[in-house]
């Protein structure tokens, strides 16, 4: 109930804004500029799925409203096309936007498709492909995610895990779900190698811990089954570009040296044999500023691939790195008003006053956090 008030408050918030023009204002700043979605999962019903599990999916009848507002208001490009301007030097058109889906879900076939289809929006989906033809699966952050949120407070654990041992500590449901977020951000900052082995006694361990009745459940099938080649062949032939999101979904930065190149080698080949056709664009795995560096883009540049997409949030222009290029989360959080705000590029621009020293570190480092509106202004 309170989380559902705090939304309401933000959504009729963010909607007085919208009314007073500001997104309109900051839309066309940001008019020479390009904006990149990010989507995960559309399904017929979001609110069905647990909020933990819903927080990248997109309501089937919201994202019909969102494809027919960036109709309108952008001019939606295939993202090569995009690359290609920027890398170019050309001037992209007025109010450009990109749509692009992670993972390779199948309901990206069956309920996003038809919608990109009727509305003229292209979409550029990135495989993991060593899940593709899979049927369901959940990502190790799913998994750990799902077996949290099951046990029945209190709980109380620990893990060995270096430098610090992993504790797991909640009394309350909602003290559960904030320990959920704490464990799965501490894990995924680990080598991947150790975190193989404290997931695995992180699940022995939960295991008997106690757990609510039917908490958990079964996965559900619409959110988890992955597309198979055959369905991935039928979006490209429906106008969609397939790009590499790796084989395995690993964060990038965890990896030795040898596995962060098989990783993007591995996944260009399988997706060029499979499709028939080159496979140029990546999408880095959870995608922030410490997923991934340096190496990654030398390893991609020597495996062909012309750019990379992110999860640092804000717009681009032919300043940006094409292996470092901004993109903007739509999930589940984000009603019409939000997805406006978002677009507009003030939503990002906002959450980065909110944190002005890792702004400014972040910007000190190239990283590429969206200007505030008077840089843009006088750019």
């Amino acid at each position: 109930m309170v989380q559902l008030t705090l939304a309401v408050c933000k959504e009729c918030g963010v909607g007085v804004m919208r009314l007073l023009g500001v997104f309109r204002l900051f839309r066309w700043i940001n008019r020479n500029r390009l904006v990149i979605l990010t989507y995960h999962s559309v399904l017929p019903a979001a609110g069905d799925i647990d909020a933990g599990e819903a927080r990248n999916v997109v309501d089937e009848e919201m994202f019909a409203w969102q494809m027919c507002y960036l109709a309108k208001h952008f001019r939606c490009l295939r993202l090569e096309e995009a690359v290609e301007l920027l890398r170019s030097g050309r001037p992209l058109p007025r109010y450009s936007a990109v749509v692009t889906f992670d993972d390779g879900f199948r309901n990206n076939l069956r309920y996003a498709y038809p919608i990109l289809r009727r509305f003229g929006v292209p979409a550029t989906i990135f495989l993991t492909t060593g899940h593709i033809g899979r049927g369901v699966q959940l990502l190790w952050t799913e998994r750990v995610g799902r077996l949290l949120r099951s046990v029945k407070p209190p709980c109380s654990l620990t893990v060995a895990a270096d430098p610090a041992p992993l504790a797991v500590s909640f009394r309350t449901v909602a003290e559960r779900d904030e320990a959920a977020r704490a464990v799965l951000k501490r894990l995924k900052s680990m080598p991947s190698r150790q975190r193989d082995c404290v997931v695995s006694e992180l699940e022995n361990q939960l295991a008997g811990a106690g757990r609510e009745h039917d908490a958990a459940g079964a996965p559900n099938a619409e959110r988890y089954t992955f597309l198979t080649w055959s369905e991935a062949r039928e979006l490209a032939r429906g106008g969609m570009t397939i790009g590499s999101h790796t084989v395995e979904h690993p964060i990038m930065s965890s990896l030795d040296d040898a596995r962060r190149a098989r990783e993007v080698v591995d996944s260009k080949r399988e997706i060029e044999r499979q499709m028939w056709a080159p496979c140029t664009l990546f999408s880095y795995p959870n995608g922030t500023a410490d997923d991934f560096g340096d190496r990654d883009k030398a390893n991609l540049q020597a495996a062909g691939y012309v750019a990379a997409v992110t999860q640092i949030a804000g717009v681009n222009d032919e300043r940006t790195d094409l292996f470092r290029l901004k993109r903007l989360n739509i999930g589940r959080g984000h009603g019409r008003q939000l997805f406006v705000a978002q677009v507009s590029g003030f939503w990002p621009w906002m959450r980065s006053l909110a944190a002005p020293r890792s702004t400014a570190e972040k910007r000190r480092a190239g990283l590429g956090v969206q200007d505030p509106p008077y840089m843009i202004w006088r750019a």
